[in-house]
């Protein structure tokens, strides 16, 4: 079910509804599917913060390396993708607030974003 990607610019958060339609097609499990979007949104606002990146073809290694150092250095809960979510989930009551994200959580992240740009290279 993977779609074809515009041969011009493609909006990162709109190729991401589209991955997160073929991951549900694929039966993903809904846990699964939450740990994709999470990662990949909270990696976009990066890009787009500290780049001005919006577009998938104006992705670069260097930003991806950039955000995994990125990631070591800042503390759990610290960065979140949605600014909404913040008063409802209140992260700075949980106990792990801003200690170091582990190794573990930073291969998941890693993982995810290179399934996410291996398949929008199989989309085009």
């Amino acid at each position: 079910m993977a779609r074809v990607l515009k041969k011009n610019k493609n909006e990162l958060l709109d190729v991401l509804e589209e991955y997160m339609a073929d991951c549900k097609y694929r039966d993903l499990r809904r846990t699964t599917i939450r740990a994709y979007e999470q990662s990949l949104r909270l990696l976009f606002k990066f890009l787009e913060e500290d780049y001005k990146v919006i577009y998938v073809e104006d992705v670069k290694e260097e930003h991806i390396r950039n955000y995994i150092d990125f990631t070591k250095e800042r503390g759990k809960y610290s960065y979140v993708a949605n600014e909404k979510n913040v008063n409802s989930n209140v992260p700075q009551n949980r106990v792990d607030f801003d200690k170091k994200v582990i190794l573990f959580t930073l291969n998941n992240y890693l993982g995810n974003i290179k399934m996410f740009f291996s398949w929008c290279k199989d989309s085009k």
